[in-house]
């Protein structure tokens, strides 16, 4: 099936916040997808990158008038972080299975520096 814009509040948001084109946001949300490809470790430039862009772009569509543009904008930024964490709490650097046992316990944030520690809460 064919896929569809459908004009409404949730696209005049989407619209409003990434133009230009060239806007900070939407540079910041592209470097996420070209400098945090998963699975990256946590600490790593890359967990720092996503980070730092989303505590200092939140602001910008935290208070649209959209209900799941916020929604959808923190997952954008967040999703190559989560896939990362998840696939370490399972999985060793070679790719060998810790078992669904031990998956996903604990997570240790201990070692990520203080601005990244701060957009974690």
């Amino acid at each position: 099936g064919a896929y569809a814009a459908v004009p409404g509040l949730e696209l005049e948001e989407l619209q409003s916040v990434l133009r230009p084109t060239g806007s900070g946001l939407a540079k910041a949300l592209r470097s996420v997808y070209e400098q945090a490809v998963p699975p990256f470790r946590l600490p790593s430039e890359a967990a720092e990158h996503c980070l730092v862009v989303w505590a200092e772009n939140r602001p910008s569509w935290r208070n649209s008038r959209s209900q799941v543009l916020p929604i959808l904008l923190d997952g954008i930024v967040l999703a190559p972080l989560l896939t990362s964490i998840t696939y370490f709490a399972r999985w060793s650097e070679e790719g060998l299975d810790y078992g669904k046992d031990k998956a996903m316990d604990k997570f240790d944030f201990s070692k990520v520096d203080s601005v990244s520690r701060t957009a974690l809460g």
